[in-house]
């Protein structure tokens, strides 16, 4: 960009002028139209996505990871994933989340949980002893994990 600046800053005739100046401005416009591609097309990754709504950086054993829904002020979402028992740990410590002490039967917990990921289309699997986890901050957000901590449904 310095350098069309400088080739600008000194034209050999006033015809050539004109030229230079809408060639700086297409390319200007270009290069902005570019990034914004770029940049749209890595935040719809699922790793972006992943980084955004629950942890940043991703951890390494997060496989199969899927989400449904809508993000922004009042949004609902579900999101799943597997992952290694420590990072799920660490993501329930992260995001500063507490066991739930409504007492609900594994069966009454896998429903609940089955019905939001229909309404929304996403892929469900009974869990094994689920634990339900809350925050203490924001009463609609909820991480149900089996009891083994790999297969974990968030949802807000």
């Amino acid at each position: 960009m310095l350098l069309l600046h400088f080739l600008c800053a000194f034209p050999k005739s006033r015809a050539s002028t004109r030229g230079w100046q809408l060639a700086i401005r297409i390319g200007f416009w270009l290069a902005v139209a570019l990034a914004l591609a770029v940049r749209a097309c890595h935040d719809g990754t699922p790793r972006a996505m992943f980084e955004r709504l629950v942890l940043h950086p991703m951890p390494a054993s997060v496989r199969d990871f899927q989400w449904r829904g809508g993000v922004g002020i009042d949004g609902f979402y579900v999101i799943r994933f597997a992952a290694a028992p420590d990072d799920v740990r660490h993501v329930i410590a992260v995001r500063h989340l507490v066991p739930s002490t409504n007492l609900l039967s594994a069966e009454e917990i896998n429903r609940r949980t089955s019905e939001q990921c229909a309404w929304l289309h996403l892929s469900f699997t009974n869990l094994a002893a689920p634990v339900v986890y809350v925050s203490p901050q924001d009463y609609r957000e909820q991480l149900v994990t089996d009891g083994a901590h790999e297969l974990v449904y968030l949802s807000r």
